[in-house]
């Protein structure tokens, strides 16, 4: 897996469990994605693409969870952390990034820094370019 990746597990919002956010750049979800969703309580972003958590022990044991997306419309860029097919239980779905729900780091935890490492660094798209947001 690629390192440096970080969301957010929201608790006490929307009913039982935590819900997913990813606030990063790139092609991130649209949509809080609820943390217990499954392919028949998959939520779709305002994109039209659809989203769930599939269970998965294909990788590790440090990482349980597999974010699922289908696509129903083109032209955004196609960033995928998982090089891996979609497993058969989620035909036209593709893999986004691995995730463990129950994870409680520490704000300066060696994996947090390891991931910042790769995500700032010098070869990183996000060291190499400067964004600009501009508030409407």
């Amino acid at each position: 897996p690629v390192p440096g990746h970080v969301v957010l597990y929201v608790d006490g919002v929307g009913g039982d469990g935590s819900l997913l956010v990813d606030p990063g750049f790139g092609d991130q979800p649209r949509a809080l994605v609820p943390v217990g969703s499954t392919r028949e309580s998959a939520v779709e972003d305002s994109q039209g693409d659809t989203y769930f958590l599939a269970e998965t022990d294909e990788f590790t044991d440090r990482f349980t969870r597999v974010l699922m997306r289908r696509r129903e419309t083109g032209g955004r860029c196609n960033i995928s952390m998982v090089d891996q097919p979609a497993p058969e239980v989620a035909p036209g779905f593709e893999k986004v990034y691995l995730l463990n729900p129950s994870d409680d780091l520490e704000y300066h935890c060696p994996e947090f820094q390891h991931g910042l490492e790769a995500v700032l660094g010098p070869q990183s798209i996000f060291s190499q370019k400067r964004f600009v947001t501009q508030p409407t």
